[in-house]
């Protein structure tokens, strides 16, 4: 026993020897940096801000709370309803007009706009800044849902 601060009450001192354990199994897949998908009913633009939505890539819309909760890809590519595009969540896209130093967001219909929140919008998210005139880094900042 040790002294303690309490009276009346001891500490009893606890050595434990930790040995590092076998590794778990791998975690749930998550949401890749690059990929490719099918266009749903609406055509898709390059450089918009797009989600999966029953197995189709749609535009983007921050007045659906449904989108708020899936992960935002950027579209690398545009495409017409039933087409192949792919996609990017992180990196260096090139194509587009940039300003630089400038933060962009979801807008709407897909479209990435310098206003923070669009007109109707009960979610908010940043995708990116414009790195250089033709180039926006993609750095996707958390999902604000708006009351």
């Amino acid at each position: 026993m040790v002294d303690s601060v309490f009276p009346g009450v001891g500490v009893t001192a606890v050595v434990a020897k930790v040995e590092q354990g076998l590794p778990g199994p791998p975690g749930p897949p998550g949401v890749g940096s690059t990929g490719s998908g099918t266009v749903g009913a609406s055509n898709i633009s390059s450089d918009m801000a797009i989600v999966l939505v029953s197995g189709l890539l749609v535009p983007a819309d921050p007045t659906n709370i449904v989108h708020a909760g899936l992960p935002i890809y950027i579209a690398t590519q545009a495409g017409t309803s039933g087409a192949t595009i792919t996609y990017a969540a992180a990196g260096d896209l090139a194509g587009g007009a940039w300003v630089v130093g400038t933060r962009y967001y979801a807008g709407l219909n897909g479209f990435l706009s310098t206003t923070a929140r669009a007109v109707g919008a009960v979610w908010a998210k940043s995708i990116g800044v414009g790195k250089t005139s033709g180039i926006i880094a993609v750095q996707m900042g958390p999902t604000i849902r708006i009351n």
